[in-house]
């Protein structure tokens, strides 16, 4: 479960051009939910999504992830969490154009000191379930977007993560890769991850069980 509580997010705080990008946020999203949290260009819901992500920090509020606040939690600390149990996925896919599909993949599987027998596996299995397994030795500069969006989803998943976080996973892409896209997020929630998807999109939204509308900063509306 993710718990956060009356959060205040405020950029260059203190300074003439602050700008406070959450205000006093309160959200819980339990274990197994399909969520989308919809709101336009500066609402404030990629600035949630690097919260929730242990990506940026906060100066109010708490931020609870699995029984665990992380709220004061020190940089190593986050590091740690979010490559064990959050996954990741960036509008702009964020590869290493000279690596390969697989070397890409593997990024996290390293980081967690995990030995090269059992790296080959996970990669291979990720790479399987989102459809790319025969392209595993292309580099990824040599990928369409919708592969590279793939290749994107695949490393966020290779740790078994809990949580897969994904920043408008369907923004440069057209419609028939958006829906293969959108259909692999819902294989993962059915397979029992945890899936927050942000987007501007209602389209999107549609495709959720749950939507959170963002706006100014503030949770303006839920559903259900």
């Amino acid at each position: 479960m993710i718990e956060i509580t009356n959060v205040t997010k405020t950029y260059n705080k203190n300074k003439s051009h602050a700008c406070t990008a959450l205000k006093n946020v309160s959200l819980t999203i339990e274990d197994n939910e399909f969520v989308v949290i919809l709101g336009k260009s500066g609402a404030g819901k990629s600035t949630l999504m690097h919260l929730i992500g242990c990506i940026d920090r906060f100066e109010s509020g708490s931020l609870v992830i699995d029984g665990t606040d992380v709220s004061h939690a020190k940089d190593a600390e986050l590091a740690a969490i979010r490559n064990r149990d959050i996954g990741i996925i960036l509008q702009d896919f964020a590869l290493i154009p000279d690596y390969s599909v697989y070397e890409n993949v593997e990024i996290p599987l390293i980081f967690s000191g995990i030995k090269a027998k059992k790296r080959k596996e996970l990669c291979n299995e990720a790479l399987k379930s989102v459809g790319l397994a025969e392209l595993k030795d292309k580099l990824s500069n040599e990928l369409s977007g919708g592969q590279k969006q793939r290749v994107a989803i695949a490393r966020a998943i290779v740790n078994n993560p809990k949580y897969i976080l994904a920043d408008e996973p369907t923004g440069a892409l057209d419609s028939k890769n958006s829906a293969d896209i959108l259909d692999i997020f819902e294989t993962l929630h059915r397979n029992g991850k945890t899936v927050i998807i942000i987007t501007h999109d209602e389209a999107v939204a549609s495709r959720s069980k749950r939507i959170i509308t963002i706006s100014d900063g503030q949770i303006a509306a839920q559903q259900p």
